[in-house]
């Protein structure tokens, strides 16, 4: 009976540990990163395959990433797609994705490899059911006079297409491929980053408009074109040089695999009853804003796959999840997504700091140093959409400070204002602007003594910088203790504060 009760007092505590622990991981739900790099499918991804019974073959899972379509003998996989399954945000915050993804192998049509690949942002209510194949990149949808019509993406809200065909942003209007998009004829399709808008209410075989599209190489002169919400037709024009880069760049002179980062940014403009949306691509060469900040609202007119005018109508969902799908047709490639990073706009920024503390031949218990944790930070206020930034008392929650340690898990939970490190010295705040050190020993050896701590910003009804999410990363206080050469005092606080190298 002893033993049986002790199991169950133990089966309590783990519970409540592991309650304690999931708790603290929500806490700090972003930054989120996902390597993708493992030999077998991660747990926290769910996956979507454009075929019944596909087998999962070593040449998805690899340090390569996750290969989204692939080949396995003469087979090849032409489109897959999966989603991040254990994170999901609010609409309220906004978001920024960054990937990796590379382009490669594979055999051309038209002298042209294809398709490409899509990041998208889904109505995460919804399961996962991607788009189809070929020119639609597992985002939008494929109709067909023949029957056999595709839908899109279930729930589809915003798809980011990397396409080096050329053909993701196009009104196809043959019998066997309908879908909307622009009707241009542009000198050469080349390759394309591509911003398609969401499904048509419930419908996934109308929508998914194209709102903004640009070409990476600059090899005609009009290369841009951004949808006129009030008349449905396309602005095109020349954009910046400088925005040139190569796509699909392979790989190096040495066999490597090159990989681009793209940067995904949107966020919400509630009050104009849409979205801001920009995008940046990072290379060997740099980095650079391939798409600038423009608003996708919820209501606008765009064009049918037959070239009528309509009404579009969608709404921001509640609750977003992120995902990544790949298509292929007459022309193949292998296409890879790896090391996903999500984090949030405008998080709130804080410095680590040092301070030296002077220890002397005498009794150096209970001497203190002081220093202000806030003195280069910057904390968020108003909405997301013209957010304001300050480290004053309007900006900063000082009630919500806590010592933590370096994964930002609460050190003391009956007192966040004060944390005693065993065998140095006692951390306290004041709740206002001053952290204090006072070492509890005669003599401390020389070294590095650190405690971290994180804030909130200050909750406002317009904004959302005061919600747990938005805590300010475990920020590093550094005590350095030196036999300094000249101690005029020993019993008064001595305070240096020393940058962080880059």
């Amino acid at each position: 009976m002893m033993k049986n009760k002790l199991g169950l007092a133990l089966t309590l505590l783990i519970s409540i540990l592991v309650s304690h622990i999931v708790l603290a991981q929500q806490a700090r739900q972003f930054p989120y990163f996902i390597s993708l790099t493992g030999d077998e499918k991660p747990d926290e991804i769910t996956e979507y395959f454009g075929v019944t019974n596909i087998p999962v073959p070593d040449e998805r899972y690899s340090d390569r990433g996750i290969a989204l379509t692939y080949k396995v003998g003469n087979i090849e996989q032409t489109f897959t797609g999966f989603a991040l399954d254990d994170i999901e945000f609010t609409s309220q915050f906004g978001i920024i994705v960054e990937f990796k993804y590379a382009m490669i192998d594979g055999h051309t049509f038209n002298g042209r490899y294809g398709d490409g690949l899509s990041m998208f942002l889904y109505d995460s209510s919804n399961t996962l059911e991607i788009g189809a194949h070929g020119a639609s990149l597992g985002y939008a949808y494929r109709n067909s006079d023949e029957g056999g019509s595709l839908p899109g993406l279930n729930g589809g809200y915003l798809g980011v297409g990397l396409d080096v065909f050329g053909d993701f942003k196009m009104r196809s209007g043959n019998r066997y491929e309908r879908k909307e998009g622009i009707y241009f004829e542009w000198d050469e399709p080349g390759s394309h980053v591509t911003i398609r808008g969401a499904q048509y209410k419930n419908n996934r075989y109308k929508g998914y408009p194209v709102l903004y599209t640009i070409n990476s190489d600059f090899r005609r002169s009009t290369n841009r074109a951004k949808l006129e919400y009030d008349t449905g037709d396309y602005d095109y024009h020349d954009e910046q040089f400088s925005k040139r880069f190569d796509l699909r760049p392979g790989y190096d002179y040495r066999g490597n695999i090159v990989y681009n980062t793209v940067i995904v940014k949107v966020v919400p403009n509630h009050e104009r009853e849409g979205s801001e949306v920009e995008v940046k691509i990072r290379n060997q060469s740099g980095e650079g804003n391939i798409i600038d900040k423009f608003f996708y609202p919820n209501t606008f007119k765009t064009r049918d796959q037959f070239g009528d005018l309509y009404d579009f109508e969608t709404q921001i969902p509640e609750k977003f999840k992120i995902g990544f799908a790949a298509g292929t047709g007459g022309a193949f490639q292998v296409q890879l997504v790896k090391d996903v990073k999500v984090t949030l706009p405008y998080q709130h920024e804080t410095e680590d700091v040092r301070a030296i503390f002077c220890s002397g031949e005498g009794n150096n218990d209970g001497r203190k140093v002081r220093f202000d944790p806030y003195e280069n930070s910057d904390f968020y206020s108003g909405s997301v959409a013209n957010p304001s930034s300050g480290n004053s008392n309007y900006f900063i929650d000082y009630d919500s400070f806590r010592f933590e340690d370096e994964e930002g898990y609460d050190l003391n939970d009956g007192n966040p204002f004060a944390y005693t490190q065993p065998g140095v010295g006692t951390w306290s705040y004041d709740g206002e602007r001053t952290v204090t050190f006072t070492a509890t020993e005669d003599n401390l050896p020389e070294g590095e003594y650190s405690v971290y701590y994180s804030a909130k910003g200050v909750m406002r009804d317009e904004g959302p910088f005061g919600e747990e999410v938005y805590r300010s990363r475990p920020t590093k206080l550094t005590v350095v203790v030196s036999k300094c050469k000249k101690l005029v005092n020993p019993l008064m606080p001595t305070k240096l504060r020393i940058k962080e190298p880059n």
